[in-house]
């Protein structure tokens, strides 16, 4: 594409091998003169968003087992079947038609989660009865699969919307293979959709609704603050710190609202996931719980200190990158470093973590390559984890722990590589203002875009 035609849309079948080659099956690449883009952004929201109905479709149909039969114990391993979903819901009190803490043992999950939580909860039929039944569980199931369904297709056409030029990249998410395994593990496509949803609000220069949107976001999980550390790291080079305060202030804002609201209605319960996160032994994807399930002991005090200096770590690289290349780099670019560095040192590494790194790479752009060979490792992952479980009921079929340990480091070495990949491209490009006629590479850049820098790095 040449830098003076700005306004072009980008066609994957003519710039990656992989779609290119992909492309056979539908007919070839695009031609070299066929018109492009002319129709709207609608043909590709329709295509995209039924992309990812089907992947969510399939995410369903993988947990067809436990579906029919329940989710019981060791049965719900073998398989790779199991979801947080039904299982929290029917151990907390929201099965006997309570609220989401406060009552029984809680749903264990952060205060924005919680509540949607209980809302899905009051469309099971039946009352408390009929709570811990099968048929309760299914239509728990299926109002979150619907629910998330409909998140992940309001994210595609965010993403479509905020990078009209290369819409199609938002196939990154909406063909991920990761959306069918991790989809429906856990409730964080909702805490996904509103933190992505909050960064495009900050590209569109609407400060306060991003603000929100964050807020909610990290109410939700808390992984969404790295996404405000990336605004204000990219923000800080811009010189564009005062904008990035406000929309920092109004996510502080809304978490205090939310969490603060949920522990005046129900008691300090919903604070459990925080205070007892310190406490809690390492989970699974962790080099730290390899370490114990090779027999030896890691404290789960060592554990949070180590999962906290991992947050220092990642901030300071993150800083580092963002203040110091030539080119600077994008937010989602920052965003996806300091992702990978707090996820593969933290205290777990859950299969759900990798739905926040597609939208990303959906922003930046990679190349299909990169993507499968990263899925391609969550995807065996996914399949060994479970397996591993499994084990413990009957170790001679089950993944034993040397082998799973090696199964975790390969995950987080693919990890940092897809880091590594990202970073070094911004690192090896040129400035953006040698290359005056190029399009704003960063659609959710909002105020920051095309300002010149006022604070770099240089290391000498």
């Amino acid at each position: 594409m040449q830098l003076s035609d700005p306004t072009r849309t980008v066609a994957p079948t003519r710039e990656d091998p992989v779609a290119r080659a992909a492309s056979e099956w539908l007919g070839g690449p695009v031609g070299r003169y066929a018109a492009i883009g002319r129709r709207g952004l609608r043909p590709a929201v329709v295509v995209l968003s039924c992309t990812a109905t089907v992947l969510m479709a399939l995410s369903v149909l993988v947990r067809g087992h436990c579906l029919s039969r329940g989710w019981r114990a060791a049965d719900q391993f073998w398989h790779a079947c199991y979801s947080d979903i039904p299982v929290v819901y029917q151990s907390s009190g929201l099965a006997d038609g309570g609220f989401a803490y406060g009552h029984g043992s809680g749903v264990g999950q952060p205060a924005g989660t919680g509540v949607v939580m209980w809302a899905l909860s009051l469309l099971v039929p039946g009352g408390p009865e009929q709570g811990r039944t099968l048929a309760a569980a299914q239509v728990y199931v299926a109002a979150w699969a619907g629910l998330l369904t409909i998140l992940l297709v309001l994210l595609v056409g965010l993403l479509v919307r905020i990078q009209p030029r290369t819409r199609w990249a938002v196939a990154h998410l909406a063909l991920s293979p990761v959306v069918v395994t991790a989809g429906l593990v856990s409730f964080d496509l909702l805490a996904v959709t509103l933190g992505v949803a909050g960064l495009v609000a900050w590209g569109r220069r609407h400060a306060v609704q991003a603000g929100i949107l964050l807020g909610l976001a990290i109410s939700c999980r808390s992984t969404a603050v790295l996404l405000v550390l990336a605004l204000g790291l990219v923000c800080l080079r811009a010189g564009r710190v005062v904008d990035w305060g406000l929309t920092a202030g109004v996510a502080l804002l809304t978490l205090v609202a939310v969490v603060g609201t949920v522990v005046a209605l129900s008691g300090p319960q919903a604070l459990d996931v925080y205070t007892g996160w310190a406490s809690a032994a390492p989970g699974y994807g962790s080099l730290t719980h390899v370490i114990t399930s090779l027999g030896v002991a890691v404290p789960s005090g060592l554990a949070s200190v180590l999962a906290v200096l991992g947050w220092v770590v990642a901030v300071v690289v993150a800083a580092f990158f963002a203040l110091g290349t030539a080119r600077r780099p994008t937010v989602p670019e920052v965003a996806l470093l300091l992702v990978v560095l707090v996820a593969v040192t933290g205290k777990s590494l859950p299969l759900q973590a990798a739905l926040w790194i597609c939208p990303l790479l959906a922003l930046i752009g990679v190349r299909w390559r990169d993507h499968l060979v990263w899925a391609a490792v969550e995807v065996t992952y996914f399949v060994g984890v479970w397996l591993h479980i499994a084990a413990r009921t009957n170790p001679d079929r089950g993944l034993p722990a040397g082998w799973f340990a090696v199964l975790v480091v390969a995950r987080i070495a693919a990890w940092l590589w897809l880091a590594w990949v990202v970073t070094r491209r911004a690192r090896d490009e040129p400035p953006d203002r040698e290359a005056p006629g190029r399009p704003e590479r960063d659609p959710v850049a909002g105020v920051a875009g095309n300002a010149p820098d006022q604070v770099l790095l240089k290391v000498v």
